[in-house]
Formats: structure tokens, sequence, C-alpha cells
């Protein structure tokens, strides 16, 4: 028996993009920032989601937040704009914690 589970924490490197199918569902794409040690630089790793949870992960998260993603590695194809076949890899998350307490707005 086999499993595909991925958990990670990190920072968000972006805000995240949302989409919209034809049918109005949430789609949520954003790339996570983590580290394997203090001394090294970043992995990049594309983070996607649907549902509810890419409604969540809209309306609360921005650029820098500190999550833990929860999901499972996925894979899919593009054609690149020089027109070779590309594969890449990505995590499509189930379960999303925010690790941080979200930043006071600014006083005005």
């Amino acid at each position: 028996m086999s499993e595909n589970v991925v958990i990670l924490s990190g920072h968000l490197g972006q805000d995240p993009h949302i989409e919209y199918s034809e049918e109005g569902k949430p789609k949520a794409y954003f790339d996570l920032a983590v580290r394997k040690g203090k001394d090294r630089p970043p992995m990049w790793v594309k983070i996607r989601c649907g549902g509810k949870l890419a409604e969540t992960v809209g309306n609360n998260l921005s650029k820098g937040r500190q999550v833990l993603v929860n999901g499972s590695l996925d894979t899919g194809k593009f054609e690149a704009d020089d027109g070779t076949k590309r594969v890449y890899v990505s995590i499509y998350a189930r379960k999303i914690r925010f690790l941080d307490k979200k930043p006071a707005p600014p006083a005005q």
C-alpha cells in the first residue's frame, strides 16, 4: 500500500491568485517558500486548491503569511512558449492551517 501525502510549512511568496471555472467554482494558486535550513535559500513549491478552501485562501492569505499545507503531490502538462511540452509538479492542498496571526489593519 502506498500513500501520496505531503506536509509543508512555509511563507507565501505573493498574494494568492484566484480563478473561477465556467461553473463558478473557485481555484486558488500560490507559491510557498520552504526552507531546508537557515543558511540555505528557499525552495519554491507551487500550491493549488479548490472549493471552499480556495475561498478561504483568497479571503485570508497574503504575501508573507506562514501556513502549514497538507495535501498530495500532483502533476500536469502544459505547452511552453517555444512549443515544447512540459510537465509540472505541484501540491494539491486538502487542508491549510494558518500558523501566524493575521496582521492588524494600519491605524488611520
